[in-house]
């Protein structure tokens, strides 16, 4: 899975150092997003061009998943240094929490099964 920020940079560039800022993606996924961008009927742009092998995702945070299995996950900017995934899912997770009015419950230790993967694939597990 490849872990990115908004407004990153996503090449099909071998020789690009790879940084939450920055990841080399398959062609084929490159060519799924220029579609996926051509298609959307959102009021802010979900990628803009960046060259003929590249792209720049816009302000949209979340998980995309090509048809050929290649994910992508597009963290929250923060500035207040977050600079790892783990802390920058966790400002996610509280722009959730606050967006949807949801108010943490505080309850004893829960027995659960972790997954170090993202939600999709949690899913596909359990069916």
């Amino acid at each position: 899975m490849i872990q990115v920020r908004e407004y990153a940079r996503l090449t099909t560039n071998e020789r690009a150092t790879s940084s939450l800022d920055c990841a080399v993606i398959k062609p084929a996924t490159l060519e799924w997003l220029q579609k996926l961008a051509s298609d959307w009927k959102g009021e802010e742009p979900l990628l803009l061009s960046d060259g003929s092998r590249a792209l720049k995702l816009g302000s949209y945070v979340g998980y995309l998943q090509s048809p050929d299995g290649e994910g992508i996950e597009i963290l929250p900017k923060a500035s207040l240094g977050h600079d790892t995934p783990l802390q920058t899912r966790k400002v996610l997770q509280r722009m959730l929490l606050a967006a949807l009015k949801i108010r943490p419950r505080v309850t004893g230790p829960a027995e659960l099964m972790r997954m170090n993967a993202p939600l999709n694939h949690c899913i596909r597990a359990l069916c």
